[in-house]
């Protein structure tokens, strides 16, 4: 804005213009029919959500197996840990089981946090599965109340103190 003096204290409104706007074109907005499908999905998705949580638990168990039967298969074992947490973080968030995404980022920092993979403590890996069990177990949906609370800041807290 600007103020012209001769003009009294009057004001003349400068727009801009707007590059991308002219370079994308006013476009038809968002298609409610792809929009409703895309919903629809999602909400198939989210019913198997909890399958996929208890399947994630027993590919978990199966790391841990091989981390305390070898130590040479420590490194790839904690590499596959690291990445069912963070599928699972990632899913979590996306489908309202803010508890899942809680524990597997705990579980992830503990594990890529070791200073060597022989480091690891199964202890703590089977107390973030444990969890995970518990949540499919009894169909725990959003972040749990309290007692996910609780649970996610005792697993903070062994992870906080394996840290230390």
């Amino acid at each position: 804005m600007s103020e012209d003096p001769k003009n009294n204290g009057t004001y003349q409104l400068i727009t801009p213009p707007n590059s991308l706007k002219a370079r994308v074109g006013a476009g038809f907005g968002v298609d409610t029919e792809l929009a409703k499908r895309a919903d629809s999905a999602v909400q198939n998705m989210q019913g198997d959500f909890l399958q996929r949580v208890s399947s994630a638990a027993c590919e978990i168990a199966v790391q841990l197996s091989l981390v305390e039967q070898s130590d040479a298969e420590c490194a790839e074992s904690c590499l596959e840990l690291s990445r069912i947490a963070q599928e699972l973080e990632t899913q979590g968030t996306a489908f309202g089981f803010p508890l899942v995404s809680d524990v597997c980022v705990s579980l992830k920092r503990y594990v890529e946090n070791l200073d060597a993979p022989g480091d690891v403590d199964s202890k703590i890996i089977r107390a973030h599965m444990d969890v995970l069990r518990s949540v499919t177990g009894n169909s725990i949906a959003g972040d749990g109340g309290q007692v996910g609370n609780d649970l996610v800041g005792s697993l903070n807290e062994l992870v906080a103190r394996a840290a230390g």
